[in-house]
């Protein structure tokens, strides 16, 4: 059994013909679409219900208010029920007809088929930049290897998902994740393709997010950057001391370290607020309603 995963949010003019290019392809294996409406304030749940008094096989799961792209995936997986998922995007840019590429990989005895980005399509070209020097720096930081441009377009089987559903953190970074547990993975290249309506929900200020959801998860970066910084202060600090007039340098290093201290004060803030959230307990997600 497959279950191909597709979170959505505002994506209503999108659900009819998501489900019409998948109907075309030559999938061997029963399977079933999982819809996860990430708290949509249009029509797109209305669509999927719709969808699924005719078939079946279309199901859905609805939040009781927008939760985000991370968590929708979250809530899908621990739905999932199947032997194999495929998880992808609900605006058409990952391509359906390469699912049976996908499948064929997995035959082979791939536990995740990660497809990566051959282009970004029209991104703003500060984002690519931004992005394509991100994926180097959580690749170096993270400890495992993975290419640049990886997306939430991917295969996993029963191995995967059993070991993605122990995981209960409220901050959840499948990009890193999905590497993370191991097992057998391979790479496919794919060309992003353009949205058919609307324009995309993953504006700087989310994807900024979900780089801070990796560099806070998997490393320990900033930690580090405060005990160097520390070191290095102190040498600065005594070696000026010794070397310049005390008074300017007093006053250089008070505006100096008053500058940094608050920047490291954010940062133990933003690692302060992520145990907050796990040690609150509170459910990841709320459901609305459910086509199951």
């Amino acid at each position: 059994m497959l279950t191909i995963l597709i979170p959505v949010f505002n994506e209503e003019n999108n659900i009819e013909l998501i489900v019409e290019e998948l109907k075309k392809i030559k999938i061997e294996k029963e399977y079933e679409i999982l819809f996860v409406d990430d708290g949509s304030s249009d029509k797109t749940f209305q669509r999927i219900q719709n969808l699924s008094i005719k078939n079946k096989y279309i199901k859905c799961i609805s939040f009781s208010r927008n939760f985000g792209h991370q968590i929708a995936i979250n809530a899908g997986i621990d739905f999932i029920n199947s032997d194999i998922a495929i998880i992808m995007d609900g605006d058409l840019q990952h391509p359906p007809n390469l699912i049976p590429k996908m499948l064929n990989e997995y035959d082979k005895g791939y536990n995740i088929v990660q497809m990566v980005k051959s282009n970004q399509g029209n991104r703003n070209p500060l984002i690519k930049f931004l992005s394509f020097f991100y994926y180097k720096i959580f690749a170096y930081l993270a400890g495992f290897e993975h290419s640049q441009h990886i997306s939430d377009f991917r295969l996993i089987d029963q191995k995967v998902i059993n070991e993605l559903k122990k995981i209960k953190e409220k901050n959840v970074f499948y990009r890193g994740l999905v590497n993370w547990v191991g097992f057998n993975y391979k790479e496919i290249n794919y060309q992003v393709l353009e949205r058919r309506n609307d324009k995309s929900k993953y504006n700087f200020i989310a994807l900024s997010k979900l780089g801070y959801l990796g560099i806070i998860g998997f490393t320990n970066i900033i930690v580090k950057i405060f005990f160097i910084t520390g070191i290095t202060t102190i040498f600065v600090s005594l070696l000026c001391f010794f070397l310049m007039d005390s008074m300017k340098v007093s006053f250089l290093l008070i505006s100096l370290f008053s500058g940094i201290n608050f920047v490291f004060f954010g940062m133990t803030g933003l690692y302060l607020n992520n145990i907050l959230q796990e040690v609150r307990g509170r459910p990841n997600y709320i459901i609305n309603k459910k086509i199951l």
